[in-house]
């Protein structure tokens, strides 16, 4: 009998899927752990779009345009501090829960360790935001409005981290019952009830969302999971996973610092205008993103689980990348102009390469998270960190050289630090493997 595909019930699926088409990648997902799950996280990304897309045009009409501005400002930054927050453990989260002897105290672990990061970033940015943005300060300045965005930041923190606990047991469907549907209903209804306090009302409806999100999270984990969560921090698993956190912490901030500088060097080099169709085609960009993200965090849940089979799942979770981002970037290369036309004429005539090139790009994009996934499951961090490290640096390289390019050149520049990346951990992997083997 032919061996089991990782990820599957189906010992025939490997015949069956081993070609590109989507609809076999269809029919895999009924079987497949790994196909399922990027379903499920693809359709979170997709739902949470579309309520973002709702919640900003009812800000837009609700609040002025000063509120909106401050509020979104304000957001930004709160997404840096859960980011932050993290601390590593959403990937020691996916990494170890399968394993883990005593899941409970390892995810009540990693909830009290990320809340109080959470809370202590805030405070410190709650003191620097309105110093380092004067026009903050009146949104933040009153008794009770500093201690809920604490509240509020370490409650949005919890559930950046909740996710890696479904992840990690293969049940994404609770990512987009919280992430998608129930976040998306109370962020879309609040706005219209918190008028009142201005900015701070748009911050409220978003980070109370989160929070409610992380609470029902919370209860899923007990209850559906079946995960006894324990109270209070074990130093021992701190002291078992305090390497791998911290790797992947480094290695993910390091991959984060392009994303951060490439849209304040278009600023400085290009303008607003331009500034405003790289934001854009950007972010229309990353939902094919979203592709390879899915599916790159799907293959590290099954890595974890079992990872003998390690490198026939790698081959699987590339062809799957491929087959659905291919025809994803020839669809959005196609439809580039009127979907940017609802932008403004602007957009629809200067940002179509852009969009285009941004598009083609996500392949880079998605090579180097693959890779990036296949060493955390083997505990490459050394080769991990260097694959982030030589994409921040080639991406931030040619684009401080954008003053002598056009627009375009910053666009390359971030699709081929991207293959340096991916190349750069492909290498850590194959190393990895002689090693294993030698």
């Amino acid at each position: 009998m032919a061996e089991a595909e990782p990820g599957t019930t189906d010992p025939d699926a490997r015949a069956r899927g081993g070609g590109l088409p989507l609809a076999r990648w269809l029919r895999l997902g009924e079987r497949s752990h790994l196909m399922r799950n990027s379903f499920y996280l693809m359709a979170t990304t997709a739902v949470s779009a579309a309520a973002g897309f709702v919640f900003w045009v009812e800000a837009a009409r609700l609040y002025s345009p000063t509120e909106v501005g401050e509020a979104s400002a304000l957001l930004s930054a709160v997404s840096l501090f859960t980011y932050f927050s993290l601390l590593g453990f959403n990937s020691t989260l996916i990494r170890f829960l399968p394993s883990s002897a005593d899941p409970g105290r390892l995810v009540g672990t990693a909830l009290v360790v990320v809340a109080l990061a959470g809370a202590l970033i805030a405070v410190v940015g709650g003191l620097v935001l309105p110093r380092a943005a004067p026009d903050l300060r009146h949104v933040l300045d009153t008794s009770w409005r500093a201690p809920l965005f604490v509240l509020l930041t370490a409650g949005a923190s919890v559930n950046l981290l909740t996710d890696s606990v479904f992840v990690a047991r293969r049940r994404t469907e609770y990512n987009l019952l919280v992430d998608g549907v129930l976040m998306g209903v109370v962020r879309v209804a609040l706005p219209v009830l918190l008028v009142a306090v201005g900015a701070f009302g748009i911050f409220l409806s978003h980070t109370l969302a989160a929070t409610v999100a992380a609470v029902a999270s919370i209860w899923l984990i007990q209850r559906r999971l079946g995960i006894r969560i324990h109270r209070g921090l074990s130093r021992d698993l701190i002291r078992e996973t305090y390497r791998y956190s911290g790797g992947t912490y480094l290695a993910g901030a390091l991959n984060l610092v392009p994303q951060l500088v490439l849209p304040l060097v278009v600023l400085r080099a290009f303008g607003p205008v331009d500034a405003a169709l790289y934001f854009v085609a950007f972010q229309i960009a990353n939902l094919i993103n979203a592709i390879g993200f899915a599916v790159g965090q799907s293959t590290f849940a099954e890595g974890s689980h079992d990872s003998a089979h390690l490198r026939q799942l790698a081959l699987t979770s590339a062809r799957a990348i491929a087959s659905l981002m291919v025809p994803a970037i020839l669809v959005v290369s196609l439809v580039s102009g009127p979907v940017l036309s609802l932008f403004g004429p602007t957009y629809a005539d200067s940002g179509r390469p852009l969009l285009i090139v941004l598009s083609v790009s996500a392949l880079g994009v998605a090579f180097n998270s693959w890779s990036g996934v296949l060493l955390k499951i083997t505990a490459q961090l050394g080769w991990l960190t260097a694959a982030n490290a030589a994409f921040c640096v080639v991406a931030l390289g040619l684009a401080l050289m954008a003053d002598e390019h056009e627009l375009l050149w910053v666009a390359c520049a971030w699709g081929l630090a991207n293959v340096v990346g991916g190349l750069v951990g492909l290498l850590g992997v194959l190393a990895g493997r002689r090693a294993r083997a030698a």
